[in-house]
């Protein structure tokens, strides 16, 4: 059974709280925030990079 809840919360620096936020191990879904979703992008852009050739889309280990 999956759950959900609502949680506000702010930050000076969205690129901080991204990967802050990673940490929780659940689904995220930026509702207000554009700052928040861009530092997102970025993070996932990163991990990407970082998976390098073992990424592949839809791929799940």
């Amino acid at each position: 059974m999956y759950a959900s809840c609502r949680v506000e919360l702010g930050s000076d620096d969205p690129d901080q709280l991204a990967p802050w936020l990673t940490q929780l191990g659940v689904d995220i879904e930026v509702i207000e925030g554009d700052g928040l979703a861009a530092a997102f992008g970025r993070l996932a852009d990163r991990f990407r990079r970082a998976a390098g050739s073992a990424f592949t889309p839809g791929h799940r280990a």
